[in-house]
């Protein structure tokens, strides 16, 4: 397997979709994570949040950004022995992708951006997944996020929706 160091702009999107869903922020309120992933996360990016706890956001996109920077140049350093950073001041091009799902047929259609950030998530997870990493509670967190995002993303599309329920 290869790594590869990953755009500022690749990891800003991925850190900010997983910024969302720790915010539970209102475009994301229809993901319904298990409680195992949902303590997985809050343990892997537990000091990326704010010490206020009268605010509502209470994690901080730039603080996640920082962990999945540091565990991808850890995993590029652990295959190619060089040590290169991703740097948030380097982000151009940030992509905001889990918007609210439309409403489509009664119920709710992530779209096409739904799907886009779970690939650069999925991206994310495979390019980290270096034995340096293998016990790192990210990737633990990341892991079960991805298949209930992508169960989230497939309960909701028209065909799954018009298949029958029995024969």
């Amino acid at each position: 397997m290869s790594v590869m160091l990953l755009s500022p702009n690749h990891v800003a999107t991925v850190a900010m979709g997983i910024t969302k869903l720790l915010n539970r922020a209102r475009s994301v309120e229809q993901v319904n994570l298990t409680s195992s992933t949902w303590e997985a996360l809050k343990f892997a990016f537990e000091g990326c949040g704010t010490q206020v706890h009268y605010r509502l956001y209470l994690y901080k996109a730039e603080a996640v950004f920082e962990v999945l920077a540091e565990l991808n140049a850890r995993a590029f350093a652990g295959r190619y022995y060089t040590v290169e950073a991703i740097d948030y001041d380097d982000v151009t091009n940030q992509k905001d992708l889990l918007k609210t799902p439309e409403i489509v047929n009664n119920h709710y259609c992530p779209g096409a951006n739904w799907f886009a950030w779970t690939k650069l998530l999925e991206s994310f997870i495979y390019q980290c997944s270096e034995d340096i990493n293998s016990r790192s509670p990210i990737l633990a967190a990341l892991l079960p996020l991805l298949d209930e995002i992508k169960l989230f993303i497939f309960n909701r599309q028209d065909a799954y929706d018009a298949a029958p329920w029995t024969i």
